[in-house]
């Protein structure tokens, strides 16, 4: 099997919203594209007649969970924006055929887990930031995974590729903090919870409030 046939199949399979996601409540729809609250966006297809010019993070301490949501672009703009923000997490989310998959500019603390870059023309733009982490993601540019200006103490950790260039002497390279293995812990720890509760609530709401046919 070619490599270009590799590449090819691992695009496709990772621009599917997955079917699988975990049933929480969820996001389809946005009034305006700027995300100024924590949400989870629906698992699904995203073209640029939705939003134009990406999604825009306004808000600082906020976690936005695309749900392996894919955005689509046209080889233009960013498609997700992260402009004088800090401590934002931004999670499961297949980014597509942008000019900038995604660009970050005097922000500190941003965090990019599990998220997929896709035939977009620069993946990720950074630019006077720091303490920007990237980890478990894919990346499958047309010109160059990724561009660093002016930011120095960021992690850079992508699951296909090796980053190499002058920004890894001022930055972590292909070299994971763990972040992202302690939020994949959590998320299951969560779901695990989630599901005792609910079985507990149901087990007890059956104690006290029986069936008839069961005294019958």
């Amino acid at each position: 099997m070619s490599s270009r046939l590799v590449i090819s199949i691992l695009a496709l399979l990772l621009v599917i919203p997955s079917v699988f996601a975990i049933s929480r409540t969820c996001t389809r729809e946005l009034d305006t594209p700027r995300i100024d609250q924590s949400m989870i966006l629906c698992a699904d297809n995203y073209y640029p007649h939705n939003y134009p010019q990406g999604l825009n993070i306004t808000k600082d301490n906020i976690i936005l969970d695309c749900g392996s949501s894919v955005l689509h672009g046209q080889f233009k703009n960013a498609g997700i924006v992260v402009i004088n923000r800090k401590n934002v997490t931004i999670k499961n989310c297949q980014i597509a055929n942008y000019g900038i998959g995604m660009l970050v500019k005097q922000s500190k603390q941003i965090k990019v887990i599990n998220t997929n870059f896709i035939h977009n023309q620069i993946g990720l733009k950074v630019a006077d930031s720091s303490a920007i982490v990237v980890e478990n993601s894919y990346d499958i540019s047309t010109q160059k995974p990724l561009q660093v200006v002016n930011s120095t103490g960021n992690v850079f950790h992508y699951l296909n590729k090796n980053m190499e260039g002058d920004y890894c002497r001022l930055n972590q390279c292909n070299t994971p903090t763990g972040f992202a293995v302690k939020e994949q812990i959590t998320t299951k720890a969560t779901v695990s919870q989630n599901t005792i509760g609910r079985n507990l609530r149901n087990n007890l709401r059956q104690w006290l409030y029986p069936s008839k046919s069961v005294f019958s």
